[in-house]
């Protein structure tokens, strides 16, 4: 691969240390600012951004026992104690910090509820969560009640080293309550939020057939939950009501029949898809294909967490499928999508994901290194034609 002119650092999930535990919960964060002190001096010229997908902070890591005595203060405390240590330090060798917000920033599965009662706490839970990521995460620290309730959390971003266009999507905010009723037709995001991402890839699309010999560059879409692959739970059964088993996008029957019929139906070539949240490493490569369309191929990138303690909270590679072929409802006039995708799983422990993006030579080529406690683990990918 011939020299970068962006790296990307994708990461999630910093679960806070206890008293004895310090030094191990930031040493992925310390990893990575080694890194990129050595990309400074060996690529000076390249872009260096990092992404964290969704929980850069965790609002009840003690379950309530050592929350703060003003409930308002759980929501804040955490971003006072990552930025107080190693944060800074970080972020001053990037050029470009972005911090998706995701269940951990609210609530654990953060999703409205059909009880009266509880939905009112979930939504006290959602304002002040977002409020606190505002002003730590986005600047925004004046930032009014309306100001709060009306700020997206999504939208296209400013393309990465000025080539690489981004969409950064909200996925957990906007969703709606399920049930077995509704679980076919529930939306993981608003109707907003979707029609533009719509429009996004329409203008992509646009520009390619401006270009039809121009090989595709990387389109990168940032997203807390993982576009695939699909539990085995859902994998498995073909009853739509598995959905209601996965708080990820497979979960959420419409919106892969939306987002799958859209890419197929305009034709967007090397969309990368980034998410965190399974605490896992992997790669997934899928196929998109629909009669009259001619097939696509994405991919989905998963960051590992970057501390996440418990075994029993991380995500297992044996719980998703591996190979996996099923085919989308079909919604809103979008055809019904044949989706034939593999994954790899890269067992790092925690860490983060390294993606690098070349000028010349191969600007369709993508160059990952999923960075962990037990070594680095190089992955290529190469942007189909």
């Amino acid at each position: 691969m011939s020299a970068p002119f962006a790296t990307l650092m994708l990461a999630s999930c910093q679960y806070p240390p206890d008293l004895l535990r310090e030094i191990p919960a930031y040493r992925s964060l310390s990893r990575m600012r080694a890194r990129l002190r050595r990309l400074a001096l060996e690529q000076p010229a390249a872009s260096r951004v990092l992404w964290m997908a969704g929980d850069t902070i965790y609002v009840d890591p003690t379950a309530g026992l050592f929350d703060p005595e003003q409930p308002e203060d759980r929501f804040e405390a955490p971003y006072w104690f990552l930025k107080g240590r190693i944060w800074q330090r970080l972020t001053e060798q990037l050029d470009d910090t972005f911090c998706l917000a995701d269940d951990h920033e609210y609530e654990e599965n953060w999703e409205p509820s059909a009880r009266a009662r509880i939905n009112t706490g979930l939504q006290r839970s959602l304002f002040f969560g977002k409020r606190a990521h505002l002003r730590h995460m986005r600047g925004m620290h004046d930032i009014g009640d309306q100001q709060v309730l009306s700020t997206r959390l999504w939208g296209e971003r400013e393309p990465i080293g000025g080539r690489l266009p981004c969409f950064v999507l909200d996925l957990r905010s906007e969703r709606e309550r399920r049930d077995a009723s509704n679980i076919a037709t529930a939306g993981m995001c608003s109707a907003e939020q979707m029609h533009a991402f719509k429009t996004w890839l329409q203008h992509l699309a646009a520009l390619e057939r401006a270009d039809p010999d121009r090989p595709p560059t990387p389109k990168l879409v940032l997203s807390a939950s993982t576009l695939l692959p699909r539990r085995l739970q859902v994998a498995e059964d073909p009853s739509v009501a598995a959905a209601l088993n996965s708080d990820a996008c497979d979960g959420y029957p419409a919106f892969l029949a939306q987002v799958f019929g859209s890419i197929v139906e305009h034709g967007v070539r090397g969309l990368l898809f980034l998410s965190g949240d399974e605490h896992l490493s992997f790669v997934t490569r899928a196929e998109l294909g629909a009669p009259g369309y001619a097939p696509v191929v994405i991919h989905s990138v998963h960051a590992s967490p970057l501390y996440g303690p418990y075994p029993f909270a991380n995500g297992q590679s044996e719980s998703f499928a591996e190979i996996d072929h099923f085919k989308t409802l079909g919604a809103d006039g979008l055809p019904a999508v044949r989706v034939c995708a593999s994954t790899r799983f890269v067992e790092t422990g925690n860490g983060f994901c390294e993606l690098s993006f070349e000028s010349a030579g191969n600007p369709g080529a993508v160059d990952l290194r999923f960075s962990g406690e037990t070594g680095t683990v190089r992955v290529g990918i190469q942007l189909d034609r």
